[in-house]
């Protein structure tokens, strides 16, 4: 019995240093790699406009009431148009994992690059009169958030919304073939801006390099001017507007930099 007792005591002994040698043979394993913290981004994609140009214009007569328009010299026409261009990205902004899923952020960017854009000209009538339409659409500068969701710890899922402003140059000329100079002139450099929304992916390479594909629609705020002139000693009046949409895909190189040792 004394035997027995002290055979089973040892046993247990011996597995017990066997097992804290191993343990201390085995690695620690790897923390997850986390999210959360700064980044600067750069790279490139591609960008279409969609650009829905609407104008009209009258002679104006007069009658005890006011003015209305000429139904005999009234003109409107309508452009819809579709531009394409390489653009440059770059920006800047903040992510914060939460548990083992989740990733929320906000970031600005620029897109810069070949303005999106069309040009029209179109006779009014048999006199030489015509009218000529420009519409560009220039740099974008957008602040948004995103949320994420992480299928795998290095991999991220997001939606985004937020803000975008666009420098706009839309003009609009009546002229005609024998004038030293247009009979009027409308639009101007605006800045417009709108709502963004968007999808993405990113992929972390290591803790601190990052790519990005992003898919982004803009709506930009309708652009729009009218003028009272002049011409034959007649009173007139015109009207352009434009409605803008831009939709932009995106590949972007990010590196991180955690939190810099920032209270974040």
């Amino acid at each position: 019995m004394h035997r027995t007792l002290v055979g089973t005591l040892a046993a247990i002994a011996l597995a017990s240093v066997s097992s804290a040698a191993l343990a201390a043979d085995m690695a620690p394993p790897e923390p997850a790699p986390s999210w959360s913290g700064i980044y600067l981004g750069a790279g490139g994609g591609f960008q279409w406009g969609d650009l829905d140009v609407e104008s009209s214009g009258c002679r104006l007569l007069y009658d005890y009431e006011g003015s209305y328009c000429d139904p005999y010299h009234s003109y409107s026409r309508e452009f819809q148009d579709r531009d394409s261009s390489p653009v440059g990205v770059v920006q800047g902004g903040y992510d914060l994992q939460i548990g083992q899923y989740f990733v929320t952020g906000s970031y600005v960017s620029w897109t810069f690059g070949d303005s999106l854009g069309s040009d029209h000209k179109r006779y009014f009538d048999d006199d030489g009169v015509y009218g000529k339409w420009s519409s560009q659409v220039q740099d974008m500068l957008t602040v948004a958030g995103r949320q994420g969701f992480l299928p795998m710890p290095n991999l991220m899922i997001y939606g985004l919304a937020g803000w975008s402003w666009a420098n706009i140059d839309h003009h609009f000329k009546i002229d005609c073939d024998e004038c030293s100079e247009p009979i009027a002139k409308l639009g101007d450099s605006f800045n417009a801006n709108g709502v963004t929304v968007g999808l993405g992916a990113e992929y972390k390479w290591t803790d601190y390099l990052s790519l990005r594909g992003e898919y982004r629609f803009t709506n930009l705020d309708n652009v729009s001017d009218h003028r009272y002139f002049s011409f034959e000693e007649d009173d007139h009046f015109a009207r352009s507007k434009a409605n803008i949409n831009v939709q932009q895909v995106l590949l972007t190189l990010n590196w991180r930099f955690g939190n810099l040792g920032l209270p974040f």
